[in-house]
């Protein structure tokens, strides 16, 4: 068992939360962190949202940055986290 949140989860569960577009490692701000990500896979085909595609077009590139710049200092305010 691990928590997501406030809730204990399990392999079964199925988790949902809010994010900002931007913010790879879901800690609820974009900052550098999330930029580290998208330069690690920059290049990248079929990523996933935390290794940086953060407009889901199968490819870390350049519009991947520009989402990410546009929302840079952003917060995920009253985070709502979900398990089913």
């Amino acid at each position: 068992m691990t928590v997501f949140g406030n809730a204990t989860v399990s392999t079964n569960s199925l988790l949902v939360t809010r994010a900002v577009i931007g913010d790879g490692n879901l800690d609820n701000v974009v900052n550098f962190a999330d930029f580290v990500i998208l330069s690690n896979n920059y290049g990248a085909t079929n990523p996933r949202w935390s290794q940086g595609d953060y407009n889901g077009d199968g490819v870390v590139n350049f519009a991947d940055f520009v989402q990410l710049s546009n929302n840079y200092g952003q917060t995920a305010a009253n985070q709502l986290n979900l398990v089913v």
